[in-house]
């Protein structure tokens, strides 16, 4: 077993932006944001993660582990971002981590605060929903994401609960007791899924690329369309 460092990269495509990340013993070595543009993931992906190597002389072959953001979000996004992640890993034998998109957004925009509601929106007037507690070791989820109708939601939050997430971004207005963390409608930096990754790591949480596959956490309108026949 080699005694080098391992290298890390993040890979965030759950949301309409996105990011790469290389870390090494928890050092950002490079991260590069992916173009906002139609079919931008599966166009630049490759492209991106090979320009990203090249810059810090390291080739695919020496990343030893790749954590990906799984869900919930973007269809499309989640798809290929797992996508590229198993197939690096089948290539290169690299070890594999699914880390929490909504934690990633907790985690990289919750401030001082210790306990936040994280949204990504999941259309039809609907939000991805998952509570975060902040412990020693970061923050951690409390219960199940679930999916709820936004405004049954919004309506009955408590004074000084803290709601951040890319969901914001369709949420037009919260209660005045709540706030509102703006900057989190960009997506968390893949850099916070690469830490993330390396924790769930170091805790013996890896995936297998054989079997992994992203949390939708529900089919979208065309297979729903396509079960009903």
């Amino acid at each position: 077993m080699s005694d080098q460092p391992t290298i890390v990269l993040g890979i965030e495509t759950a949301g309409t932006g996105g990011s790469l990340a290389l870390l090494r013993e928890g050092q950002l070595l490079a991260e590069r944001v992916l173009e906002v543009t139609g079919r931008r993931h599966a166009q630049t992906l490759v492209a991106e993660l090979a320009r990203l190597c090249d810059e810090v002389a390291i080739p695919a072959r020496g990343i030893g582990l790749v954590a990906i953001s799984i869900g919930p979000g973007s269809f499309t996004g989640l798809r290929v971002g797992c996508t590229l992640a198993k197939t690096l890993c089948y290539a290169t034998g690299a070890k594999l981590v699914a880390v929490d998109s909504l934690l990633a957004s907790a985690t990289a925009w919750s401030g001082e605060h210790s306990r936040v509601w994280a949204i990504e929106d999941a259309q039809r007037g609907e939000v991805f929903l998952g509570e975060y507690h902040r412990t020693p070791e970061g923050f951690e989820r409390r219960g199940e994401i679930t999916i709820v109708k936004a405004a049954a939601w919004l309506e009955p939050l408590s004074p000084g609960d803290v709601v951040l997430g890319p969901g914001l971004s369709r949420t037009q207005t919260l209660p005045t007791s709540a706030i509102r963390i703006e900057a989190s409608m960009a997506p968390p930096p893949a850099r916070i899924v690469a830490e993330l990754g390396t924790k769930a790591a170091a805790r013996g949480e890896f995936a297998d690329p054989w079997t992994i596959e992203p949390f939708y956490l529900r089919l979208s309108a065309a297979e729903e369309k396509a079960a009903k026949g």
